[in-house]
């Protein structure tokens, strides 16, 4: 999600950009993780799960999209 969140057809390689300043929600709900210790598709292996790595990345993300919009609610 980080890598698409700004985007305005969420695709990771997309140019058009989300103007922040035009349209800012009132509330954001961040809701990652929630399945990432499944077995996934059960053809690919999972990657070991980083929990540090996936704090840090959820922190940035979220101190991101708070310095992007005029939230008066973030819930995660």
């Amino acid at each position: 999600m980080p890598q698409v969140y700004d985007k305005t057809d969420f695709g990771a390689g997309s140019s058009r950009q989300w103007n922040f300043g035009k349209y800012s929600p009132e509330i954001v709900s961040i809701v990652l993780g929630t399945s990432d210790l499944s077995n996934g598709n059960g053809q690919t292996p999972r990657a070991p799960f980083d929990s540090a790595r996936f704090v840090n990345n959820y922190i940035s993300f979220a101190q991101f999209v708070k310095s992007n919009t005029r939230l008066h609610k973030l819930f995660y």
